[in-house]
């Protein structure tokens, strides 16, 4: 661990977790599985740590991750995807075993192996509830695309490059109260865990 460039660290730490997504023995599996989440928890802490602001999201995680069924996006689905996060929104997150384009992104990893960028094609289970404004990183991406030296799996302008997430809802009321921003953030901060929800 490099304590004065953490982001590094934990881009190294990344490239272990993807060599191992063939593993069938259960044990591993969920060591492998504690093992990324590990690796996330701390790039989170970090980023955290150098803001003012928090980036107070959910991230909605089932048990049965093995167990889930997976459908192929199509192409025109594509456009659906975007970098930019708005309070309140629902994101269908990264079900895959690899890095997604707008992580690498974040993480300004250059040294990211080839094999282990994997562009969204699947939905699964995994989504995030967002709790924060984020600006649209459809330029800045752009221009690490470029300037990164990465081998990417797409042409910028290839739509299944899927940089971004796709939004499938949007929080409107909580107990059929229209709360303000900061209201949702203290009640979603002061909790651990979601006890129940409905689509309407």
């Amino acid at each position: 661990m490099n304590y004065d460039d953490i982001q590094d660290s934990v881009n190294q730490f990344h490239t272990h977790f993807p060599e191992h997504k063939d593993e069938t023995d259960l044990v591993r599996r969920e060591q492998l599985r504690r093992y990324n989440d590990l690796v996330h928890a701390i790039e989170t802490a970090d980023r955290i740590n150098k803001k003012t602001n928090e980036n107070l999201h959910l991230l909605i995680c089932p048990d049965s991750l093995d167990k889930k069924v997976s459908v192929d996006y199509d192409l025109e689905d594509y456009q659906y995807f975007d970098s930019k996060i708005t309070f309140g929104e629902l994101k269908i997150g990264y079900n895959h075993i690899g890095r997604h384009p707008l992580e690498i992104y974040y993480a300004k990893d250059v040294n990211v192996p080839t094999h282990q960028i994997l562009c969204e094609h699947l939905i699964g289970p995994i989504h995030y509830l967002l709790f924060f404004n984020g600006k649209d990183h459809t330029v800045g991406f752009g221009e690490f695309y470029y300037s990164s030296g990465i081998q990417w799996p797409y042409a910028l302008d290839d739509p299944r490059l899927a940089v971004g997430s796709v939004t499938v809802g949007q929080l409107k009321t909580v107990n059929g109260n229209i709360l303000n921003n900061e209201e949702i953030f203290s009640i979603v901060k002061s909790c651990n865990k979601i006890v129940g929800w409905s689509i309407e």
